[in-house]
């Protein structure tokens, strides 16, 4: 048996003064949990996913799970950040985190001095943190991945099972490298297969939480127990005691000083299914989607009285 999962997509650049593009998609395990759904971005702030955005205007095509290089604003406006319109910016706000790859703080362009508390977007897919003397601009972070299911089989069973593609710019031939849980780049470089009985390249994701690893998930308290996404119970309904006892105490800020992010659940290890690829001789392809949070694989079985 072949199974393939859904892929993750790109971002597109916002081309206009005050708008913003969300985050994209993330891909799913072969059999297991879907990916995760992008956030959605605000004026200033990027949203995170796959691929985050960068606040505002000033973005590029980002593909693969990177956040890549952003433009400068000239390429797309006449429009600058406070009529500056000589190429200055790269855009206003925050850039988002990607899968792989951490955002980046932007907020000094904004607010004189500075918050230790207020730290880049994490790896995976958090969302900016930009606030102003003009107000907050809370955007949003990627998803839950779905949980991988209980999978039983036969011992007779050949289940050859692929993640959704990494590759989302169709470029199978420009060698992509492996990221660490920390967003470090690899010397490794990610496989590229065919599939069954096609022509069509595919290069599926190595989710973190299928190799045993939960990540680190942040979220800032902008908007704390304002929007439904946000609060304890929100984050307990997903975590359960896998949640920061911590998160009890976070509370809305009212001046730039509060302005910090926080610990949600901190990272830790899972067991694997004991899925391995018969092509691959991995454990990818069962358990977890790819998200912001993952949380479970699920079990795989391989049971001689289904023979």
């Amino acid at each position: 048996m072949y199974a393939y999962g859904g892929a993750g997509s790109n971002t597109v650049p916002s081309l206009n003064y005050g708008t913003n593009s969300g985050g994209s998609g993330y891909p799913a395990a072969g059999i297991g949990g879907g990916g995760a759904g992008g956030a959605g971005g605000d004026w200033a702030n990027g949203a995170g996913g796959y691929v985050g955005t960068w606040g505002d205007t000033g973005d590029c095509y980002r593909t693969n799970g990177n956040n890549g290089i952003s433009l400068l604003r000239s390429d797309f406006s006449d429009i600058g950040v406070s009529g500056v319109s000589d190429g200055s910016y790269r855009g206003s706000g925050d850039d988002a985190a990607s899968y792989f790859t951490y955002g980046v703080q932007n907020i000094i362009q904004y607010q004189s001095g500075t918050n230790i508390k207020i730290t880049k977007p994490y790896v995976g897919g958090q969302g900016g943190v930009f606030y102003t003397g003009n107000g907050y601009f809370p955007s949003g972070s990627g998803g839950k991945a779905g949980n991988g299911g209980n999978i039983k089989v036969s011992s007779q069973a050949q289940v050859y099972a692929y993640n959704g593609d990494r590759i989302t710019n169709a470029d199978y031939t420009t060698p992509i490298y492996d990221y660490d849980k920390d967003g470090n780049k690899l010397s490794t470089t990610c496989y590229v297969l065919t599939k069954y009985n096609t022509t069509q390249k595919t290069s599926p994701l190595k989710i973190f939480a299928q190799s045993g690893i939960l990540r680190n998930v942040y979220y800032n308290n902008l908007d704390w127990g304002r929007k439904p996404t946000t609060g304890w119970d929100y984050f307990y309904e997903i975590f359960g005691n896998q949640l920061e006892e911590s998160v009890k105490d976070i509370i809305r800020p009212t001046n730039y000083n509060e302005v910090e992010n926080h610990l949600i659940r901190r990272e830790r290890t899972i067991e694997l299914t004991g899925y391995t690829n018969p092509e691959t001789h991995d454990c990818y392809g069962i358990g977890s989607g790819a998200g912001y949070m993952e949380v479970s694989n699920g079990t795989y079985k391989v049971e001689a009285s289904m023979n």
